[in-house]
């Protein structure tokens, strides 16, 4: 699936969306493991 917004969780934090290019789950988890390394996309 690709898709544009993802919603990412990480400790300490509310879930909230990542916005940008078309994107597959991999690719954004990918992408928002580079800045936050225990993250998970939905």
């Amino acid at each position: 699936m690709s898709k544009a917004c993802w919603f990412v969780s990480t400790d300490g934090r509310p879930p909230f969306a990542m916005l940008g290019r078309v994107l597959t789950h991999t690719e954004a988890l990918t992408a928002a493991r580079v800045i936050w390394p225990n993250s998970e996309v939905a």
